[in-house]
């Protein structure tokens, strides 16, 4: 990882164990929001969904991370994510999962 990149992730707090994932998304056009290493549970990357080349997408279950699905609430929520499924809203899009690293990417 290039110096810069490691000091813009520092001071983003990104955590240590979901860096090389968030980097891979930063290389493939990914506007990410929000993002968790799971430091007790599943981890998670929020994103726009109107942004990146679709090779998360596509690669998103080698990470051991899916798509969550919004749940009926959601359809009534005005902005941000939903408090009771975590599904993002307004453009974005939650992937969770224990967070896994693959053998190849």
């Amino acid at each position: 990882m290039k110096k810069n990149m490691a000091r813009v992730m520092e001071k983003l707090e990104i955590d240590e164990g979901i860096k090389n994932l968030i980097s891979l998304m930063w290389k493939h056009r990914y506007k990410t929001d929000f993002s968790c290493e799971g430091h007790r549970d599943r981890g998670y990357i929020s994103f726009n969904e109107e942004t990146g080349d679709g090779w998360f997408e596509k690669n998103a279950f080698k990470y051991g991370l899916s798509r969550s699905q919004p749940c009926l609430w959601c359809q009534y929520e005005t902005g941000g994510y939903c408090s009771d499924c975590g599904a993002g809203l307004r453009g974005s899009v939650i992937y969770r999962g224990l967070l896994k690293s693959p053998i190849h990417t």
